[in-house]
């Protein structure tokens, strides 16, 4: 195949076709993973990996993050609320603390139900 360097050559020469589907353009975070599956495109900035991937895939990647980040936070709450019955149940002195911890715990868990 001969290399053509005319620029109205190369432009006749396409032969762009239409994908059927939405497609987005994201940028991921730095260590942010992502399925491949759906991906048509990446690019890599300064400010990060961007892609380009069809909504579906993109959307479902966002749901599992937030079920990530989700589980994150209950296991946070749940921590907060184990280590202060403990505090409380051993009788540790003062009771303070173990008391802020079990409360803490219980408001970020119920918090985490209600936003729902």
């Amino acid at each position: 195949m001969a290399v053509v360097s005319d620029p109205a050559q190369q432009l006749r020469a396409l032969n762009p076709r239409l994908n059927g589907g939405v497609y987005v353009f994201v940028t991921l975070a730095d260590g942010q993973d992502l399925d491949a599956s759906g991906v048509v495109a990446t690019i890599n900035e300064a400010e990060g990996t961007s892609v380009i991937i069809e909504a579906g895939a993109a959307a479902a990647a966002a749901a599992a993050a937030r079920r990530a980040r989700r589980l994150e936070l209950q296991t946070a709450a749940a921590a907060l609320l184990v280590g202060g019955i403990l505090w409380l149940g051993m009788g540790i002195a003062p009771a303070w603390p173990g008391a802020t911890l079990a409360v803490s715990g219980f408001a970020g868990t119920i918090a985490l139900l209600l936003r729902d």
